[in-house]
């Protein structure tokens, strides 16, 4: 939906709101919205570009992932990682300069974290930092070998002080024409649309065809001042005093009858349980959505609310979900970590 979204904005030059754009309910009705917003006059504020080189403050998203890398400590990463293999003839030179190519433009990639005079932590972009690139032999490795060493770098967590937040490690594997390539990025500086760009850009580097820079290119940087100054606006302590109503005095918590009691600190160490839907039950899925003028993740999210609800008995309770925050178009390019948590 954002994605969509952030094209039309960029194509006809409208503000386009997210809540009338996933109530149109069909391309007809999305085109009608769209007409109307063009025939009126339509000025909308622009992200100020900044000195790149300076210091800027963490937006609040990242605050929140900042303590949490303080309260956690050594325990816990909070890495987005993913491994991919490459075949064919190998060119080691041009890979090196097609990451120094991503990183020279995407500046999240070589930010520290550091607390300013009053305590307050602050990001830094690093002018010139170090290639975050390891070549390893793993030629006589098993799978097993292969497997562990990826998962262990995968995890490993980063130094927001003083490295970048950012590695790249190539294997070597038996096979002289096939590389494993893994990279691993900090949440703090990145999301899952990040890393689609990440592994996008680096690719058409590493092929010769690299994205086009066009227009007057804003960092995150930019994006971190601007959103701070938006939550400290007349709007933006309206939205604060909602969620602190919304949110405020004893928030439901979910008991489910499990086979322990919850921790007082969270230990990060759950699984993920994967259960495939038949391709008879995901087009029944489809329909439902598709009668009710809801998405599938809406049906989705309702039943899984019902099945909790049956578990626990409670018709209150909290669930966590996430949402896209780049709802401008200059940020669909960006890499940043620009989730929002609901």
């Amino acid at each position: 939906a954002m994605e969509v979204r952030n094209a039309a904005e960029k194509r006809f030059g409208i503000d386009l709101p997210i809540v009338p754009f996933l109530e149109s309910g069909s391309l007809q009705a999305l085109a009608e919205n769209i007409e109307g917003l063009i025939r009126q006059p339509n000025a909308r504020d622009s992200i100020p570009a900044g000195d790149p080189d300076s210091g800027f403050p963490l937006t609040h998203g990242q605050q929140a992932l900042w303590f949490l890398h303080e309260l956690t400590g050594a325990e816990t990463s909070f890495n987005i990682a993913g491994a991919v293999q490459i075949s064919g003839k190998w060119q080691a030179d041009r890979f090196e300069q097609a990451l120094k190519t991503l990183v020279a433009r995407h500046p999240a990639l070589r930010t520290t974290f550091h607390l300013d005079a009053a305590g307050s932590p602050v990001q830094q972009v690093i002018r010139s930092p170090e290639l975050p690139l390891l070549e390893i032999d793993a030629s006589d490795w098993d799978s097993a070998r292969v497997e562990a060493y990826l998962r262990r770098e995968a995890w490993r967590k980063f130094n927001l002080e003083d490295d970048p937040p950012f590695r790249v490690r190539v294997l070597r594997t038996a096979n002289p024409a096939e590389r494993i390539v893994l990279f691993s990025v900090d949440h703090i500086v990145a999301d899952f649309w990040s890393i689609s760009l990440v592994v996008q850009d680096l690719l058409d580097a590493y092929t010769g065809e690299p994205r086009p820079v066009t227009g007057q290119q804003i960092t995150f940087g930019d994006f971190a001042r601007w959103h701070n100054q938006q939550v400290a606006s007349e709007s933006g302590e309206r939205q604060l005093a909602y969620w602190q109503e919304k949110l405020g005095g004893q928030l439901p918590a979910l008991n489910l009858p499990t086979d322990f009691p919850r921790p007082p600190v969270f230990s990060y160490r759950g699984d993920s349980v994967q259960h495939p839907l038949s391709p008879e039950l995901t087009e029944q899925l489809h329909s439902l959505s598709q009668s009710l003028g809801a998405t599938d993740y809406q049906v989705l999210m309702a039943a899984f609310q019902v099945l909790l609800q049956r578990y626990s008995g409670q018709d209150e309770f909290l669930i966590g979900t996430v949402a896209s925050g780049r709802n401008r178009p200059e940020l669909s390019s960006m890499v940043g970590y620009f989730i929002n948590p609901l």
